[in-house]
């Protein structure tokens, strides 16, 4: 387990980066980041970084941030 310490998190941050910088949608950011280190995937999706991934890029449609 301590191999993937911070997987989640630190994915979660390069995501969101991602969408900043370069437009992406949450799928799209998550996709580009797990075909790199496929391996966080399960980890993501299971300890619920994803769907915080997803649920901050929904916030800030929401308030037409992007």
């Amino acid at each position: 387990m301590a191999a993937e310490a911070g997987w989640g998190r630190t994915g979660s941050a390069i995501a969101c980066a991602l969408m900043e910088r370069e437009g992406w949608s949450a799928d799209e950011a998550l996709r580009y980041y797990w075909a790199r280190v496929p391996a966080a995937q399960n980890i993501m999706t299971s300890n619920g970084q994803a769907d915080f991934v997803r649920g901050w890029a929904a916030a800030r449609r929401g308030r037409g941030l992007y």
